[in-house]
């Protein structure tokens, strides 16, 4: 069984047995602590980042009605020892889907442990959870997670798939100077 979620306008699955909890976050419950943001989880502080600053999307901007409650998403993440809350846009709901490997070639693509195919068709990645909580440590203790590196939210991405090295070298180079 997967649980579905939203974070950054794409959808992302993540294992069950991963996650802790799911809860609705008061925007004015997030707090900053050592310029970190917490939330406070059964008594304690815990860890609080944004699913699409941690995979280093480009985040849409969410206009929210004045009278509108301001609430995030939440989904806790974790094993016995380590636990992070991660800001999401929606929580899909739970789901059994089959998860595919990547593949040879994309083994270690970080924070992905393979892919799966809702009903709809769609192809959807599956996070790897201890993937996840080893970047967002790393995110919140580079300052990434406050501020995600502004060149790369402007640029567009081009996959470049060619078996030629010398033209690979060269669609690149030509991409880059197009600011792909």
């Amino acid at each position: 069984t997967r649980k579905g979620v939203k974070a950054g306008g794409a959808v992302f699955i993540v294992p069950t047995a991963k996650v802790i909890k799911t809860l609705r976050v008061r925007d004015e419950e997030i707090m900053t602590v050592e310029n970190k943001e917490t939330i406070t989880f059964e008594g304690r502080p815990l860890s609080f980042v944004r699913l699409e600053h941690v995979l280093e999307l480009q985040m849409k901007a969410k206009k929210k009605a004045a009278g509108e409650a301001r609430f995030t998403q939440a989904v806790i993440l974790g094993n016995a020892d380590r636990r992070i809350a991660f800001g999401v846009d929606e929580v899909l709901g739970e789901q059994e889907v089959l998860v595919k490997p990547l593949g040879e070639q994309l083994v270690r693509v970080r924070n992905v442990a393979g892919a799966a195919i809702l009903g709809t068709g769609k192809p959807v990645p599956v996070l790897s959870v201890s993937d996840l909580l080893i970047s967002a440590v790393k995110a919140a203790s580079s300052g990434r997670a406050a501020a995600p590196a502004e060149e790369k939210a402007d640029r567009q991405r081009i996959l470049v798939v060619e078996d030629s090295i010398t033209s690979r070298i060269l669609l690149k180079n030509i991409l880059e100077g197009a600011g792909y």
